[in-house]
C-alpha cells in the first residue's frame, strides 16, 4: 500500500418506490483528514466483499461525494395504491372543478438473513401546484418525513419528501403518502 486515507462513511439503502423495486446501496464518503484525494478510479470493498468501483472526485479534507453502488438484494421493495379516486361535478353543474385522491403505501422488509440493521432513506415527489387555480394538499404522511432545512427546501421547491428509518433483519416498514 502506498498510503491510506481517512474517509468518513456512511452506508444507507437509497428508494424511490414509485420508480423501482429495488433498493439501492449508497454510502456518504467525506474526506476526513489528510492530503487533498486526486480523482480517479477506487474499488470499493464492504467488509471483504468487493463492490466494484467507483469514480472519486478530487476532495480536500472536509469535502464529500456520494457513491452509489449497486441493488442490495437484502432488501426488498412494494409500492402500491391504496386510494385512488375521481370526483367529477355532474354533467349539470357550472363548475369545471375535480377532486381527485391518490394514496400511496411503499413497504420494505429486510432479509433475516441480513448481516445487520440498515438506514433507509425513501424519497417520493409529490405534485406540486404552479397554477393557482390548482389547488394540490398532500395527506397521510406516516411517519412524518425529515423535516431539516434541506428537506424542506426540496419539498417547497420540489415536492420531495424524504423519510429515514432503520431496518433491522426480518423487519418490515411501511410508509404511506398521498395528496388531494
Amino acid at each position: 500500500a502506498i498510503s491510506e486515507v481517512p474517509l468518513q462513511v456512511r452506508p444507507y439503502r437509497y428508494v424511490v418506490p414509485s420508480m423501482s423495486d429495488h433498493a439501492y446501496l449508497r454510502a456518504d464518503v467525506t474526506l476526513a483528514s489528510g492530503t487533498p484525494l486526486l480523482a480517479g478510479r477506487a474499488r470499493i470493498f464492504l467488509g471483504p466483499d468487493y463492490l466494484g468501483e467507483a469514480s472519486f472526485p478530487l476532495m480536500r479534507v472536509g469535502d464529500g461525494t456520494t457513491l452509489n453502488l449497486g441493488v442490495d438484494p437484502n432488501l426488498s421493495v412494494e409500492w402500491e395504491t391504496i386510494q385512488n379516486d375521481r370526483e367529477d361535478p355532474s354533467r349539470f353543474s357550472l363548475s369545471s372543478t375535480s377532486r381527485i385522491t391518490r394514496v400511496y403505501r411503499a413497504s420494505l422488509r429486510l432479509s433475516a438473513t441480513a448481516r445487520g440493521p440498515v438506514e433507509v432513506v425513501v424519497e417520493e415527489a409529490l405534485p406540486l401546484s404552479r397554477d393557482g387555480r390548482i389547488e394540490v394538499k398532500v395527506v397521510q404522511l406516516q411517519p412524518a418525513p425529515l423535516g431539516d432545512e434541506k428537506d424542506l427546501r426540496d419539498r417547497s421547491e420540489r415536492g420531495l419528501h424524504r423519510w429515514r428509518l432503520r431496518l433491522s433483519p426480518g423487519a418490515t416498514e411501511s410508509v404511506r403518502y398521498g395528496y388531494v
